[in-house]
């Protein structure tokens, strides 16, 4: 199990992920935080990340139009189907953080 401080120390890390097993990422621009919100998925294809991504992309434009009280990460994410959600691994977000 990681413990907070093991959290902390790859969080001030420039972590380089290995990816194996068919583990892949979908990722998209966020405009609101000038950051990369990247997803780590088990056991999809090259064909699913491109209908992630789009998904990603349809949730983010409406998000836009009305937040519905959620940022525009948690939104996007619980707009995908429950098939993809099942096999998510880990969210990142890549991007400079001193600016937020």
């Amino acid at each position: 199990m990681i413990q907070f401080e093991d959290y902390y120390k790859i969080r001030q890390l420039n972590v380089d992920i290995v990816l194996k097993d068919n583990v892949k990422f979908a990722g998209y621009w966020l405009n609101c935080f000038d950051r990369e919100l990247e997803i780590l998925f088990k056991d999809i294809t090259d064909d699913e990340v491109k209908k992630i991504e789009d998904r990603l992309d349809n949730a983010y434009m409406k998000w836009q139009d009305d937040d519905m009280g959620y940022c525009c990460e948690e939104y996007m994410i619980e707009k995908l189907p429950k098939k993809y959600k099942d096999k998510m691994l880990a969210v990142f977000y890549i991007g400079d953080d001193d600016d937020e």
